[in-house]
């Protein structure tokens, strides 16, 4: 029963910030009256992009979520995310770099840029799960990963010197966490990658548990560690570079809600790993959209970048788990 209200909650929270997501925008095109009377075309477009904007987000939100998760779980270390490891700085680098090199009117500039953050973003990863493997010490895991983001944000600055003046602005806009997909067929392949990505997960999720327990009893119990290990590093390196295809970088999200559904799962004894993956999905979705609803309103007639939204809310919630785990 307890479990069943847990899900049901959720629904509900997903439902009404969705809600309240698409009637928030600086037109002032009511989404309510939309539905009950219709509207011009003006409104039907302007619907239509909050509607992308959407999905786009809570795709975005949900991937994140889903590679901190996993992250923290192979590595055995609360404090990973996707960006403070550098894996989403190094998608961003593959981003960039495809699109200094390959025109941006090609029919295949979304598949190249996607396979570019992938390969990018695996190199940051390979190197924490290799480094992982020989240290116990969880907070020199978390330092290197935050040098290694560090120096693949300054190659990113690097490459980025070489665009003309006009392709540099837009780079630079989406780098600060922009939504700049407008074709919602595309946001659509998004998803169903995604939600195949999701039941991917839920199948293999009791391996996520043999390898939280730890190295050696997972190999007493039979299961190759180095192997699963490695599927699910590409796996959350998946999941992060289509984060970045859809909003660039956007940070923390990877770290508050996982550690919040642990806190969850502490006090809901009835919640698995299984329903922890389904549970980090939704709520991670939840987290970005209410994100860019916030980066919308709070500065009148202004957008803000999504990743300072996230940024203010993640940052001192980082120090407070940082500060614990060191003085605990």
């Amino acid at each position: 029963m307890k479990r069943l209200f847990v899900f049901l909650f959720f629904f509900i929270l997903l439902l009404v910030v969705c809600f309240v997501y698409m009637e928030v925008g600086s037109s002032g095109i009511s989404f309510f009256g939309y539905l009950l009377n219709g509207g011009d075309e003006t409104s039907s477009r302007i619907i239509y992009i909050r509607l992308i904007q959407l999905f786009s987000v809570f795709i975005s939100g949900a991937s994140l979520a889903l590679s901190g998760f996993v992250l923290q779980r192979i590595l055995k270390n609360p404090l990973i995310d996707p960006g403070i490891t550098g894996v989403l700085s190094g998608s961003a680098l593959g981003y960039v770099v495809a699109s200094y090199l390959l025109p941006s009117f090609s029919t295949l500039f979304l598949f190249w840029k996607g396979l570019f953050s992938f390969l990018f973003g695996l190199i940051p990863g390979i190197i924490l799960v290799l480094i992982s493997l020989y240290s116990k010490d969880s907070i020199g895991v978390v330092i290197l990963g935050v040098v290694l983001n560090v120096f693949i944000s300054s190659l990113v600055v690097f490459v980025q010197s070489f665009f003309d003046p006009n392709t540099l602005s837009s780079v630079f806009t989406w780098m600060m966490g922009s939504v700049g997909i407008n074709d919602f067929r595309v946001v659509l392949v998004y998803l169903g990658i995604e939600v195949f990505v999701l039941i991917f997960m839920i199948f293999l999720s009791r391996y996520i548990d043999v390898l939280s327990i730890g190295e050696v009893d997972a190999q007493v119990l039979g299961v190759d560690v180095r192997m699963w290990r490695s599927v699910f590093l590409v796996i959350s390196v998946f999941l992060s570079s289509i984060s970045v295809l859809l909003t660039g970088i956007v940070g923390f999200v990877g770290f508050i809600v996982p550690n919040t559904l642990t806190l969850l799962t502490y006090r809901c004894r009835v919640l698995n790993t299984r329903d922890a993956v389904v549970l980090n999905f939704v709520l991670g979705g939840i987290f970005l959209v209410f994100s860019h609803m916030a980066a919308k309103v709070i500065v009148g007639g202004y957008e803000l970048p999504l990743g300072v939204v996230t940024g203010i809310i993640g940052a001192p919630i980082f120090a407070v788990f940082l500060t614990n785990l060191i003085f605990r």
